[in-house]
């Protein structure tokens, strides 16, 4: 049984990619970013591909909301590492065949008015 990988990845910013595959089915290349933890900057890329009927289903009802920052969910099989560039450049990519994509709801922002203005009461007794 080969590897699942089952996360929700955002849209990065390069274009999604339609062409054929190899047997001449329709696929769909999507680079996908992984945040490494809520609050955390370090992102994964990963390069992921989807084939057929159903992949081409999926992009024809949502390819408009397909855009960069969009969160996907995602269910991937067989993940790969996959190392680009030289020496102190080199980078670590990770590709993936998907076996669903489903758009996900994108959070709220917070208001900026939520961040008080005022310290908290304790602080301004002591």
């Amino acid at each position: 049984m080969p590897t699942l990988v089952t996360s929700t990845m955002f849209v990065a910013k390069q274009r999604p990619v339609i062409a054929p595959a190899a047997d001449g089915t329709f696929q769909l290349t999507l680079r996908l970013l992984d945040r490494l933890g809520s609050e955390s900057r370090q992102v994964e890329s990963w390069l992921v591909r989807w084939s057929g009927r159903e992949a081409a289903a999926w992009w024809h009802r949502h390819s408009a909301q397909v855009v960069a920052g969009q969160p996907v969910d995602v269910v991937l099989s067989r993940p790969r590492v996959f190392y680009t560039g030289r020496g102190d450049f080199r980078t670590a990519e990770l590709h993936a065949t998907a076996k669903r994509l489903a758009l996900a709801p994108r959070r709220k922002a917070l208001p900026s008015s939520s961040t008080p203005s005022q310290p908290p009461a304790a602080l301004i007794a002591a």
